[in-house]
């Protein structure tokens, strides 16, 4: 099904409680332009492409093997939408359920979606000025997705969770504040957060606060005020360049050079905690030699790591770090620490 090209509107409804229904075989749209509150559309093969030139509701918008591509001059309400969503919204955005392998839902106003299933695990990208959604990522190994404000902007507020995947990669993520939490890994590549952002993975809680640094009940605590940053988590392992105001056990803390990009994460220094520090002094007495540790530190020089890290790192040099202790080399393999 298409529509006219020397028509500028293809389907009109000026009812009161106007209503239309579209169903084809191999495709609607190229697009189709609507003037129209209320429809449905399905297509068995093809793709669905809509312009819509006031706010629509849609019960079901179906192309189980193709794209649904939509651009509504006003909001958009839809209870079903299967097929791979290309949306562009000049209002909100509010649904029950998408099922998609990729694609990309754009709303001026705010985005809601109570359940999105991923098949296959993306990319997904969601820009809003706020995000509430939910993922079901299938048992995907790798999830990928971009979070931002409108047409890349820097949203007030993003809360994503993510279920049933491996590791939730997110390439892009610009936001005042918000959460993400999933049950697996998390690697943030280039994140800016203006004011807060709380994270839960698998083994940790994490909270970053530009503002506010008094103490949480998480396992770290970070800043990045005005910069971009990145973080990956692995297991209780958190790796990151950002600035970290208080971590505790199990976090196992790895910190990188501010403004030095992750894929280039080999130019890493590591910084040595007040507790690395006493386990050193301590390296010689006779103490630690008949085995005593301090009560409350373990001891993380017998820590090993499941991840591999690059070498290049280097020692801070940080105020009130004691000069005569015996620091490990620069070509030394990455330090894990673990503070209170």
């Amino acid at each position: 099904i298409v529509g006219r090209t020397d028509t500028p509107v293809h389907l009109r409804a000026t009812g009161a409680n106007a209503q239309g229904s579209i169903s084809a075989v191999t495709g609607i749209g190229d697009p189709l332009v609507i003037d129209m509150p209320w429809l449905s559309a399905e297509t068995l093969n093809g793709d669905i492409n809509i312009v819509a030139e006031q706010g629509l509701y849609s019960p079901f918008l179906r192309a189980r093997n193709g794209n649904v591509t939509l651009r509504v001059d006003g909001s958009l309400t839809f209870g079903e939408l299967i097929g791979n969503p290309y949306l562009w919204v000049d209002g909100a955005i509010d649904g029950d359920l998408i099922v998609m392998q990729q694609g990309k839902l754009a709303s001026s106003q705010g985005l809601n979606v109570r359940q999105i299933e991923l098949n296959g695990g993306g990319p997904l990208v969601l820009e809003a000025p706020t995000i509430d959604v939910g993922v079901d990522s299938k048992g995907a190994a790798d999830t990928f997705m971009t979070l931002s404000g409108f047409e890349g902007g820097i949203a007030d507020r993003i809360n994503v969770q993510v279920v049933n995947t491996g590791k939730l990669n997110v390439a892009g993520y610009r936001s005042s504040t918000g959460s993400l939490s999933v049950d697996g890994e998390l690697n943030l590549d280039e994140a800016l957060v203006v004011r807060s952002l709380a994270i839960r993975t698998a083994g940790l809680t994490l909270d970053m606060n530009n503002y506010d640094p008094r103490p949480l009940n998480v396992n770290g605590q970070l800043m990045s005020p005005d910069a971009v940053f990145w973080l990956d988590t692995l297991g209780f392992e958190l790796r990151t360049n950002a600035l970290p105001t208080r971590y505790a056990d199990p976090l196992v803390m790895f910190l990188y050079k501010p403004g030095v990009p992750q894929d280039l994460q080999v130019l890493a220094f590591q910084r040595l905690s007040a507790e690395y520090n006493m386990l050193t002094r301590l390296n010689d007495s006779q103490f630690w030699e008949a085995g005593l540790g301090m009560p409350g530190f373990p001891n993380t020089a017998t820590y090993q790591s499941p991840m591999t890290s690059g070498s290049g790192s280097v020692n801070t040099g940080e105020p009130g770090v004691d000069q005569g202790v015996d620091l490990p080399p620069a070509d030394e393999e990455l330090l894990e620490i673990s503070s209170r």
